[in-house]
């Protein structure tokens, strides 16, 4: 009996190491392919802070590609991957080095040596960026989907069954608009939803005791420093921590730590007076409201009206303004989340909830970018394990989400600009993106506030 009770447990953690392993591997192999813009951009603003650093870093008028207009974390773990790469492309020569001195083998590691050339070689000539450095951009996000997909297995092992678990765990991996963002794209969504998860998730970690009114908000602030849409699900977080019942000490001791960790991230690029700096310049290249306008290759509500998009942030509806609409929709979803919350108090229901803000302020927000739906999927996908029915939706969320990526950016082989003239093919995926969340949100909210909730 014992004997089938440890190869039943090492059966189980046998499956979910090989699944973590295959998703780092595959995410690995794509990573040499793709290299949007954004990820140009995003390394030339970490080239310019690792060969200078953060003084100036804002106030700097000569830039190669684009002005900076994220926040001072972010741009800072772009400089540091410029670490990783130097360290990676040392191993990669130390060993090859040792192979050749001692002769072990040479002829069967003819392909480290091949990497090593490759790994640093400039990719384009315009540019003083390598093969191995673009790929060292990606190498954080690439673990991060790891960790993610981590913590959604812990997640259902303990609230879930195993096979649950490691069903809700393989479909995230699964899933392209995962890889695609993370070893194709080299976008950090999945970084800024990794923290506010865990931002949530420790404030029900009892055992650390005080600490979790301390380490949960800094580390909320850390995701808003990834992306700031972070800042829609704040009301609700304050919710969240103030149910918690915080001694007055620790809840002035959380608000602390959260200055702090603001003002220690932000203080490296600051030149002079400390809050006139940020408001004058950082401020303004990071919230310039003409950059997304009224939505930015989002499949959402405002998308399926207006399928061009545009910058203009004067459009109406029904003699309203479409920015007086979103803020609308995301306070009843706001409404909406915290009701559902104070209702049940539980792990499920905060699933629940963040899935409703985020989402919701998604849909219907303006100013959206097709990136900013990874949080919902996440949550989406955790879901799956207390409500299975709901698959059919969730797939099909999931899937627009990633048609909608691959869209935006057209890689490999679609013709992004015939695709964005199609008006009633962007419509179509703006209704069904629309409307499947609309149906999600539906059942979980008559599940979670019905009669027999």
């Amino acid at each position: 009996m014992l004997r089938k009770r440890i190869i039943k447990e090492v059966k189980k953690y046998f499956l979910i190491v090989v699944l973590l392993l295959v998703g780092l591997a595959f995410r690995l192999l794509l990573s040499p392919y793709g290299n949007h813009i954004d990820l140009i951009i995003n390394t030339g603003w970490g080239n310019w802070l690792w060969e200078n650093g953060p003084k100036n870093f804002y106030t700097n008028n000569v830039w190669i590609y684009a002005w900076p207009t994220q926040l001072p974390l972010i741009n800072s773990i772009y400089s540091f991957n410029f670490d990783i790469y130097e360290q990676v492309l040392w191993y990669i020569a130390y060993f090859g080095e040792v192979i050749v001195t001692h002769h072990i083998f040479p002829d069967y590691f003819t392909w480290l040596i091949n990497l090593r050339k490759w790994f640093g070689t400039d990719l384009y000539q315009v540019t003083p960026f390598t093969n191995g450095l673009l790929v060292s951009m990606k190498i954080i996000p690439i673990v991060v989907d790891i960790l993610t997909a981590s913590m959604i297995y812990i997640f259902g092992m303990r609230l879930l069954t195993s096979k649950k678990s490691l069903a809700i765990t393989a479909m995230f991996l699964i899933m392209p608009f995962t890889w695609y963002e993370s070893a194709l794209w080299g976008q950090y969504d999945q970084l800024s939803s990794l923290m506010v998860l865990l931002a949530f998730f420790i404030l029900f970690w009892k055992q650390i005791g005080f600490a979790r009114f301390l380490i949960s908000p800094v580390i909320l602030v850390l995701a808003f420093q990834i992306k700031p849409t972070v800042l829609f699900l704040i009301p609700f977080y304050c919710v969240v921590y103030l149910i918690q019942k915080p001694r007055m000490q620790n809840f002035f001791l959380g608000i602390v730590a959260s200055v702090l960790a603001f003002y220690l991230t932000f203080k490296p690029f600051v030149v002079g007076n400390f809050t006139g700096y940020i408001v004058d310049h950082i401020y303004p290249a990071v919230f310039n409201n003409d950059r997304y306008g009224l939505v930015n290759h989002a499949f959402n509500f405002w998308q399926l009206l207006y399928p061009r998009g545009g910058w203009s942030t004067t459009v109406t509806l029904f003699g309203i303004k479409a920015l007086y609409w979103g803020i609308f929709f995301w306070f009843i979803f706001m409404a909406l989340g915290v009701k559902v919350f104070l209702k049940h108090r539980s792990f499920k229901a905060l699933l629940v909830s963040l899935m409703l803000i985020s989402g919701g302020s998604y849909v219907f927000m303006t100013g959206m970018v097709d990136r900013y739906y990874y949080l919902t999927a996440i949550t989406m996908i955790m879901l799956l394990g207390y409500y299975p029915r709901l698959a059919v939706y969730v797939i099909t969320s999931l899937v627009l989400f990633s048609i909608n990526l691959v869209y935006t950016w057209g890689y490999p082989i679609i013709p992004i600009g015939a695709v964005w003239n199609n008006n009633l093919l962007i419509q179509l995926f703006s209704l069904l993106q629309t409307l499947t969340f609309i149906v999600v949100s539906k059942k979980l909210i008559s599940q979670n506030l019905g009669r027999h909730a």
